[in-house]
């Protein structure tokens, strides 16, 4: 339906071109959207979303490097695009490259700094890079934007482990518990 009227705008128009594209990617069919948004930069080769939308599309189908490419063009194109570094980042820590992925999402937080999953993507980027103290830090900070996030107070109480605050770890499972009582059995197993 949705690129039944985008080809009645016009097939030829480059904004229905670009809308193809956005139907494909919401339709899970990536490899068309990056068809069509490749076809689209063809006549605007300066859309910064054209570029963001293909590295959703090869973000997806799991092709890492051409992922990388396309949003590092968006954000060379709109260099506060949040969205892009955001996906950027998960690209990074996706293969990874928890170092670049700190960097990456580093700089998306200084465009905005209202985003959960970008506050405990960086988090985990430290614990995996055996960072706990920034890993404590910005899993707190994800806690502060969703203060009810069971995965978030799990990786603080884990970080807290790691860095032996075991009194303070030992108080975030209980309130986890005290939340979820019917997450006891997974702690007692």
């Amino acid at each position: 339906d949705c690129i039944r009227r985008s080809l009645k705008i016009s097939p030829k128009q480059p904004r229905a071109i670009f809308n193809i594209g956005l139907c494909y990617q919401e339709l899970g069919q990536y490899e068309k959207g990056i068809e069509f948004f490749s076809r689209y930069i063809k006549t605007d080769t300066k859309d910064a979303e054209a570029y963001h939308r293909i590295g959703v599309c090869y973000h997806e189908i799991l092709d890492s490097d051409n992922a990388i490419d396309s949003y590092t063009k968006a954000i060379n194109l709109e260099p506060k695009k949040f969205k892009s570094y955001h996906n950027l980042g998960l690209v990074y820590f996706n293969i990874n490259d928890y170092e670049n992925s700190i960097k990456t999402l580093k700089e998306a937080l200084l465009i905005s700094q209202n985003d959960s999953a970008t506050w405990f993507t960086l988090a985990t980027s430290f614990y995996k890079v055996e960072d706990y103290i920034n890993a404590e830090l910005n899993f707190r900070n994800a806690l502060i934007l969703m203060p009810k996030a069971l995965n978030f107070k799990i990786s603080l109480g884990l970080t807290l482990q790691k860095l032996k605050k075991l009194e303070e770890a030992s108080e975030i499972y209980e309130d986890i518990l005290l939340e979820n009582p019917e997450h006891l059995e997974t702690w007692i197993n």
